[in-house]
């Protein structure tokens, strides 16, 4: 959530993409008022092809998930002393991730696409173990969006390669 209030949701892969929810719009929205990764994130992951934005810690600022080169997953926490990086244990390298909190503990899971598969993984306490597969074919890249406004997140898993999405409603 934006300081002024407004959902914010970020995709990425190669680049970023923020919305913001305008009511029944999703519009891109400009820069927004959270810090940006500073040089010590860059120089510390090299270039990278995947990243994703959440708040891990439930402060209220956007803490940065990013894939190193290798493929090996790091969280970046947005702290007031700046950015405290970490590597995220179990979850497999490379793809992208899409990080929601889908078993209502609060932490975040992490649901891992841009493979052939989109595959649940349940954050146990700073660990990561897999959760089970949620779709087995395509280039999935998965997003959550509380579509149907019943204050909880709904899936979308997009296949890259054909342009077909699964959309996958949460029921409760």
């Amino acid at each position: 959530v934006s300081p002024d209030g407004s959902k914010l949701y970020s995709a990425g892969h190669d680049k970023a993409i923020t919305f913001w929810d305008a009511g029944a719009l999703f519009l891109p929205r400009p820069p927004t008022p959270f810090a940006a990764p500073d040089d010590s994130i860059l120089a510390a992951i090299g270039a990278t092809s995947a990243f994703s934005v959440a708040d891990a810690d439930l402060d209220g600022d956007g803490d940065f998930f990013v894939a190193r080169p290798d493929g090996r997953w790091m969280m970046f926490n947005n702290t007031a002393a700046g950015f405290v990086g970490s590597e995220l244990i179990g979850l497999p390298p490379g793809g992208c991730l899409a990080l929601v909190d889908l078993d209502d503990d609060a932490d975040l899971d992490a649901v891992r696409g841009c493979t052939d598969t989109a595959t649940l993984w349940l954050n146990e306490g700073g660990s990561y173990a897999e959760g089970g597969v949620l779709e087995a074919a395509g280039d999935l890249q998965p997003t959550f969006l509380d579509l149907d406004h019943d204050r909880d997140l709904d899936g979308f898993l997009l296949d890259r390669s054909s342009g077909r999405v699964t959309f996958l409603l949460n029921v409760g």
